[in-house]
C-alpha cells in the first residue's frame, strides 16, 4: 500500500508564480517519486473560483481547496480566528484519513487534538517575527511579534522534523526561541537543474544579446527587492558605456517605476512577463542578473530562489553580502560580484563595469562556473538526504 503525505500551503495564490509555489511543486514532485500519495490542502487567498485553476495545479497530486476567510490581520481578535480556524481544520482533516507524513508551515502549527500518529514536519520559508519587525518597523513587544514567537516556539516543540531554508534560519529559530533544533534538514530554494539545461535561448532578442551588455531581472517587484536601485545602477552604468541594456521579466505592474526607467531610455530596456515555464529559456539572455537585498535578518536567513535560477542558466549574479544563504554560491569574478551593499560607489561602480567586460569576453567559461555552482544545490538531491534523516527519526 503506498505511503500518504498531506502537504498544507496557506495563503495560496492558484493562478500566481511564486517561489513559494515552485517550492510546493518541487515537493509534491519528489514525494511522487519516491512512492508517496501526495495530498495538498491549500487555503487560498487568490483564484479559488478561477474555472480553469485545475491548469495551475500540479496534477502529481490530490487537491483539496478551502478559502482563506481572512486577511493575516493585525487585529488580533481577528488573526485568531484565522488562526483557529487553520487548526481546526488541519485537525479534522487528519483525522477524516490517515496520512503517514503532514508536513505543514508555522502559520498551520500543529494542534492537540491533531492525529497523533501521523509524522508531522514543519516547514520553515523565513523568520516571520524579523519580517514583521524589519518591514513593519515595529517593536518586540507588539502583539503580532510576540504570537510569531509562540507560534515558532510550538511548532518547533511539537513537530517530529523540522526543515529549513537554510543553516541561518535555523540558528535565528533557536535564537528567538531558545529551543534547540535537533532533528532538521536544510532543503534551500533549488531548481530543477536538468530542466534548465534542456532550455533554449529565444532567437527574438538574437540581435541585443549580440551587440549589448544585457543585465536582468526576474521576479517580483516587492519594495525589499530595491528594484529602484536596480535602475538606478543600470542608469549610471550606462554613462559609462551607452551599450547597457535592462531586461526585467515580472507578472507585476511595472508603472510605479516607469518614471525612474526614463533615465534609461524606453530603447533601452525590455518589461515581459512570463510563465513559469518559460524563465529558463529567457534568463539566458542576461549577461548578469540583479538581487540586491539589504542589511536585514530576514535576508540574510533567506534563501533566494533567483540567484538559483540565475546559475542555472549560466548567468552570474550581481548580489549584496545579505542575499541569504545562497550568498555563498557566488564567487567575485567567477560566477557573480558582490557588493557592500545596495548603496553603489563609484568607485564600485568602474569595478563593477570592468567585470562586466571581462563576463562578456569570457561568456562560455563564466557560464560553465555558474552551472557547477547550481548543480551543487538541487532541491532533488537536498529533498533525498533530508527524506533518509526523516526516515531514520
Amino acid at each position: 500500500m503506498r505511503k500518504e503525505v498531506l502537504l498544507v500551503y496557506v495563503g495560496l495564490a492558484i493562478n500566481v508564480d511564486e517561489g513559494a509555489k515552485h517550492r510546493l511543486n518541487s515537493f509534491i514532485n519528489e514525494y511522487n517519486k519516491i512512492g508517496f500519495k501526495v495530498t495538498v490542502l491549500a487555503f487560498c487567498k487568490k483564484g479559488l473560483f478561477l474555472k480553469d485553476k485545475k491548469r495551475y495545479l500540479n496534477s502529481n497530486a490530490s487537491w483539496l481547496l478551502l478559502p482563506y476567510i481572512l486577511p493575516m490581520s493585525k487585529n488580533i481578535v481577528l488573526f485568531n480566528i484565522l488562526l483557529l480556524y487553520l487548526r481546526l481544520t488541519i485537525a479534522i482533516i487528519s483525522w477524516l484519513k490517515k496520512y503517514d507524513v503532514i508536513q505543514m508551515e508555522m502559520y498551520s502549527i500543529k494542534s492537540r487534538i491533531c492525529r497523533k500518529r501521523s509524522f508531522y514536519i514543519t516547514d520553515f520559508h523565513g523568520d516571520a517575527v524579523a519580517e514583521f519587525i524589519e518591514m513593519k518597523g515595529r517593536k518586540i513587544t507588539h502583539w503580532f511579534a510576540k504570537k510569531m514567537l509562540y507560534m515558532q516556539s510550538v511548532s518547533l516543540k511539537t513537530s517530529d522534523f523540522c526543515i529549513c531554508v537554510s543553516e541561518n534560519l535555523k540558528k535565528q529559530l533557536e535564537n528567538n526561541t531558545n529551543v534547540l533544533i535537533d532533528r532538521y534538514g536544510i532543503i534551500s530554494c533549488g531548481v530543477d537543474f536538468d530542466y534548465f539545461e534542456s532550455s533554449i535561448t529565444p532567437l527574438e532578442y538574437k540581435d541585443i544579446i549580440n551587440e549589448k551588455i544585457v543585465l536582468g531581472y526576474s521576479g517580483g517587484l516587492q519594495k525589499w527587492q530595491n528594484i529602484d536601485k536596480i535602475i538606478n545602477i543600470v542608469a549610471r552604468l550606462r554613462e559609462i558605456d551607452s551599450n547597457i541594456y535592462l531586461m526585467i521579466f515580472t507578472n507585476h505592474s511595472i508603472d510605479i517605476y516607469k518614471k525612474l526607467l526614463l533615465k534609461i531610455g524606453e530603447e533601452n530596456y525590455n518589461v515581459k512577463a512570463l510563465k513559469a515555464k518559460d524563465i529558463p529559456s529567457y534568463l539566458k539572455l542576461f549577461d548578469a542578473g540583479f538581487l540586491l537585498r539589504d542589511n536585514w535578518v530576514l535576508n540574510k536567513v533567506s534563501s533566494p530562489t533567483k540567484i538559483c535560477e540565475y546559475l542555472a542558466a549560466g548567468v552570474p549574479v550581481i548580489c549584496t553580502q545579505y542575499s541569504g544563504d545562497y550568498a555563498r554560491s557566488v564567487f567575485f569574478e567567477e560566477t557573480g560580484f558582490i557588493l557592500d551593499g545596495t548603496d553603489v560607489t563609484d568607485l564600485e561602480l568602474k569595478r563593477i563595469y570592468s567585470w562586466l567586460r571581462m563576463v562578456k569576453a569570457q561568456k562560455v567559461d563564466i557560464e560553465k562556473n555558474c552551472k557547477r555552482e547550481a548543480a551543487k544545490r538541487v532541491f532533488k538531491a537536498e529533498f533525498a538526504l533530508v527524506y533518509k534523516q526523516i526516515r531514520i527519526s
